[in-house]
C-alpha cells in the first residue's frame, strides 16, 4: 500500500502560525500509524533533522517552517510517501507553476523533528544540523553545513558532513565517519570497526572498544584514550598534526613514524635502538597491533592514570 501526503493540507494534522518579529513561522504535526516500520529516510535541504527512537507503534513528524514572507512560507511543503512500511520524507518548495522541487530557499526554511519506532532503519540527510538516537537498527546520516549528533544507537552507523563537528557517542555496532571540515568525536563505541577521516579537523576517541581501528586525518590531531583490545590493530595517520595516545598498560606492538617530529613515550619498549623519527618495538611481549604516523608532527603514548 503506497500513501502520499504534504503537511499544509493533511488530514489529522495540526497547523499553529505565529507572528514573528524577523519572519513568518509555521508549525505542522502529523501522526502516521506504523506497527511494523521497516526503514525511515528523509531528506531535508531546507533545514536540520532530528530523529529520535521511541516505543510508540506509529510516526510523529513536526516541520517548522521559516519565510521572510508569507507568500514563500505557503509554497514551503514537507511530502510524505509510505510503501510497505518504508516511510520516505523529503521537504521542498512549490514553484509558482505548480511543481513541487526539493530545492534550497536562501530566505526560508524547514526544520523537522521525528519521531519513529526503534526498530526503524534511518537514513537521513539535511543542509543544516543532522541529529538520531534511540534506534536499533542503525543510521546513515549526512550534512551539508551543520554538525552531527548520533547516540545511543545499535547497529552499523555511517555519517557523513561537508563543514561541521561531529559526535558519535554510545554507539552499537559498526562506525564509519568522514567529514571536509570539522571536529570529529568518538566516545563509547563498540562494534567490530571503526574507520573515522577528516580532511582537516581533530579526530578524539575515548573508551572505544572495537578491535579494528583507523583514524585518520590530513590537517588536524588524532587524539585517542583508552583501552586497547588484545590482537586488535589501531591505525591513526594524520600528514599535519600531532598524534597522542592515552593508554592503559596492556601488551601491544608499534610502529612509530615522525619524520619531521618527535616519538616519546612513558611505557618501557622492547627492541630499539631506532633511527631518529621512527620507532618499531612492543610493550610486554606485545599484544594489539598499533601503526602509527604523522609527516609533520609528533607521537607521544602515556599511561591512563
Amino acid at each position: 500500500m503506497t500513501r502520499a501526503l504534504a503537511f499544509a493540507v493533511a488530514v489529522a494534522s495540526l497547523s499553529m502560525v505565529r507572528a514573528a518579529r524577523a519572519d513568518d513561522l509555521e508549525d505542522n504535526i502529523v501522526y502516521l500509524p506504523m506497527p511494523s516500520g521497516e526503514s525511515l529516510r528523509v531528506r531535508n535541504p531546507l533545514g536540520s533533522v532530528t530523529v529520535r527512537g521511541w516505543d510508540r507503534p506509529e510516526v510523529r513528524i513536526v516541520a517548522n517552517k521559516r519565510a521572510l514572507v508569507p507568500q514563500l512560507l505557503d509554497r514551503l511543503k514537507a511530502r510524505v510517501d509510505i510503501r510497505d512500511g518504508r516511510v520516505d520524507l523529503a521537504t521542498g518548495v512549490y514553484l509558482s507553476d505548480g511543481t513541487w522541487h526539493p530545492i534550497p530557499q536562501r530566505n526560508a526554511s524547514i526544520d523537522l523533528t521525528i519521531h519513529a519506532p526503534r526498530g526503524m532503519a534511518v537514513d537521513a540527510a539535511g543542509r543544516a544540523d543532522v541529529t538520531a538516537s534511540g534506534f536499533t537498527s542503525g543510521a546513515k546520516l549526512a550534512s551539508e553545513t551543520g554538525e552531527i549528533h548520533a547516540f545511543d544507537l545499535t547497529g552499523e552507523v555511517a555519517t557523513r558532513t561537508g563543514n561541521g563537528r561531529q559526535s558519535l557517542q554510545e554507539i552499537r555496532g559498526r562506525v564509519d565517519a568522514s567529514g571536509v571540515e570539522g571536529d570529529l568525536e568518538l566516545q563509547s563505541i563498540a562494534g567490530d570497526t571503526v574507520d573515522a577521516i577528516v580532511v582537516k579537523g581533530q579526530i578524539t576517541a575515548r573508551e572505544v572498544s572495537s578491535p579494528v581501528v583507523r583514524l585518520r586525518a590530513a590537517t588536524g590531531t588524532i587524539i585517542y584514550m583508552g583501552p586497547i583490545v588484545v590482537g586488535g590493530r589501531y591505525e591513526l595517520s594524520t600528514y599535519q598534526g600531532d598524534i597522542r595516545m592515552t593508554l592503559r598498560p596492556l601488551p601491544f606492538r608499534i610502529v612509530a613514524e615522525a619524520p619531521q617530529g618527535t616519538i616519546a613515550t612513558a611505557l618501557p619498549l622492547d627492541g630499539g635502538p631506532w633511527p631518529k623519527g621512527r620507532v618499531d618495538g612492543s610493550f610486554r611481549g606485545g599484544g594489539a597491533s598499533l601503526a602509527l604516523r604523522t609527516q609533520t608532527g609528533s607521537i607521544s603514548l602515556a599511561v591512563e592514570r
